[in-house]
């Protein structure tokens, strides 16, 4: 389902960083070159994260960088450098992989994302969600019975599950319309949307996916519906019968 990125690298700029705290893409960039003397041919993108940005260099890692240290690697892998000087790397701990994990989902931008039609509101929360997923039809319909009750707008993550998850997140997310696609997807009975045309949101749908999704040692538990709350913390499943009370604990809503 998830496919690594090897031939991306991530600029991080750190909410913590002074000076360049949620800098744009041209501050990051020139940052970056400054930094790491990036090619002339290295080719930077935006992300759906606050302050994260891709760095295309044709190498084969992926790269997180702040002011006071870079890290590399992706996931339980990940390494860190707390001096950019210098050529060492150490392991992250498990706390400091997690806390990056945190950092990642609290600070996803929710205009990348699909956004549902039956609610809206003052908060947000988002859904990775799969038009495939009983438990996920059963949410669909709860957001749709409670709608505006629930005050809150809900951006969501399209995926399938089993075969095919890539291609039908390029379909959705590349398309001109993607929250009219997502709402179609949801009666076409099988015959999902497919496309090989990737863009800029479809590849990050999967990051957010590899940092989102539970572990069983390396191995990625994918559990549709998970429900990402806007304090960054994580639910996972959907029960039928839900009252509005608990459709909103579940969401990370008041």
């Amino acid at each position: 389902m998830i496919r690594l990125i090897n031939t991306i690298s991530l600029a991080f700029v750190s909410i913590f960083a002074s000076g360049i705290a949620y800098a744009g893409l041209p501050e990051a960039t020139v940052a970056f070159k400054r930094i790491y003397q990036a090619p002339s041919a290295a080719q930077f993108e935006d992300t759906p994260f606050k302050g994260v940005f891709s760095v295309r260099t044709g190498g084969s890692s992926i790269n997180l960088f702040d002011e006071p240290m870079t890290i590399n690697g992706y996931g339980p892998n990940w390494e860190v450098r707390e001096n950019l000087k210098s050529p060492e790397f150490r392991k992250l701990a498990p706390e400091e992989t997690q806390a990056i994990w945190r950092l990642l989902r609290n600070n996803l931008k929710t205009d990348w994302m699909v956004l549902s039609p039956y609610s809206k509101g003052e908060q947000s929360t988002i859904v990775i969600s799969a038009p495939n997923c009983p438990s996920c039809k059963v949410l669909e319909q709860d957001l749709k019975k409670y709608g505006q009750s629930l005050g809150a707008n809900v951006h969501i993550v399209p995926m399938l599950l089993g075969k095919g998850s890539d291609e039908f997140a390029n379909a959705i997310l590349c398309s001109n319309n993607p929250n009219s696609l997502w709402a179609e997807s949801w009666s076409m009975g099988g015959r999902y949307p497919s496309s090989n045309a990737e863009c800029q949101k479809s590849r990050w749908a999967e990051l957010v996916a590899y940092h989102t999704f539970e572990r069983k040692g390396t191995q990625i538990q994918v559990r549709t519906p998970t429900i990402i709350r806007n304090d960054g913390s994580l639910h996972y499943g959907w029960n039928s019968g839900s009252s509005l009370a608990e459709v909103k604990e579940r969401l990370g809503l008041k």
